[in-house]
């Protein structure tokens, strides 16, 4: 957020956060996109951010969740070829 020039404090980025991840819950998508985005760029014009570093700032945010998820999947089908392997012998 930084790098974006996005200046919060702490406690402001907690009850942010914690509005766009119950916003995210809402059933009303797939993964939250467009959720996630609309909720954070309101949230974060409330504190006088701009649309476009907002927007900026949830892809980040997604980009870095899709990461993690890659590789959170890429460990567990590791872990499921070995299982098999295992058990094979």
């Amino acid at each position: 957020a930084t790098d974006l020039d996005i200046v919060i404090a702490f406690t402001d980025w907690c009850w942010i956060y914690g509005l766009m991840s119950i916003a995210v819950l809402l059933p009303l998508s797939i993964g939250g996109i467009g959720i996630r985005d609309g909720s954070l760029i309101g949230l974060l014009s409330y504190m006088g951010i701009s649309a476009d570093r907002s927007l900026a700032l949830s892809l980040l945010l997604f980009f870095f969740m899709f990461i993690v998820a890659v590789a959170g999947g890429g460990v567990e089908i590791i872990r499921i070829i070995q299982m098999r392997t295992d058990g094979s012998s």
